[in-house]
Parts: structure tokens; C-alpha cells; sequence
């Protein structure tokens, strides 16, 4: 991993420890594009979204079905869609939630 990249979870499994998931956003800080990548322990549905540190959604990345196992999903700002700053990529299900903090550097 490159000096300059940062990878923090934070991560909180609700009701059901065996919900907690693994996963990480590559490059971080990002100035351009990232992927989000994250396993589910079962198919449920998921919820993945960009807050600020107001708890604000600032965009939302995803939400339907996704089925057991790894998934990565893309995160373009290119268009300058989101400014410099920290934000939290939130992960979610019926039974678990997982927040990643992404750092936004143009």
C-alpha cells in the first residue's frame, strides 16, 4: 500500500453479531474514483451510501438485493460531486451496519 493511502472501518454488527462485515475503499484519500469493497455473510438486502459528518446522505451508491459473499461497487467524482472533505460510506441490512470514513481530496 502506498504511503500516502489511508483505509479506516468502523464497523458496529446490530442484533446479530454473525452480520458484521469485512471491507475497505481503495484509494483513500480519492480524488477521482474508488472502489468500495465489502462480503455479506448471507443474500439480504443492502443499503450503501455516502453521509457527511452531519449523518446527511450525500449520495446514495446502492440499494437492492445483493447475494452472499464479496461485492465491490464503484464510486466515481469525477464531476466534483462531492467537495474535499471527510465523509462516511455507510453499509447496511436488516442486521448489521458498516461505516467506512473516506477522505475526499481533489
Amino acid at each position: 500500500m502506498a504511503d500516502n493511502m489511508w483505509v479506516t472501518a468502523i464497523s458496529l454488527a446490530i442484533n446479530n453479531p454473525q452480520s458484521e462485515i469485512e471491507g475497505m475503499i481503495l484509494p483513500n484519500p480519492v480524488s477521482q474514483s474508488a472502489i468500495v469493497s465489502f462480503a455479506i455473510t448471507q443474500t439480504q438486502n443492502v443499503h450503501v451510501a455516502i453521509h457527511d459528518d452531519s449523518g446527511k446522505i450525500i449520495m446514495n451508491l446502492f440499494d437492492g438485493t445483493l447475494i452472499k459473499g464479496e461485492h465491490r461497487i464503484t464510486l466515481d467524482i469525477t464531476n466534483n460531486q462531492i467537495g474535499n472533505g471527510i465523509y462516511f460510506i455507510q453499509v447496511s441490512g436488516p442486521n448489521f451496519f458498516h461505516c467506512f470514513k473516506l477522505v475526499v481530496l481533489h
